[in-house]
């Protein structure tokens, strides 16, 4: 799909950033795939760019 597209950006999730150790733990979606899974996968050929996906939280002054 990364090639087909041409796109090289990459959303990673920021809703669970308090239990993330390692840049490559972060999660991509909504299932259990992370960063580094992911650009294990496809390596270095895609150049992906990871993006931040930041979720608003409820009650916070920009929900």
């Amino acid at each position: 799909m990364f090639s087909a597209s041409g796109c090289t950006y990459l959303a990673v999730n920021t809703h669970t950033i308090a239990t993330v150790t390692r840049g490559d733990e972060l999660p991509v979606g909504y299932a259990s795939a992370t960063l580094g899974a992911v650009h294990g996968l496809v390596g270095d050929e895609l150049r992906l760019t990871p993006v931040l996906n930041i979720n608003r939280v409820k009650g916070s002054p920009w929900s």
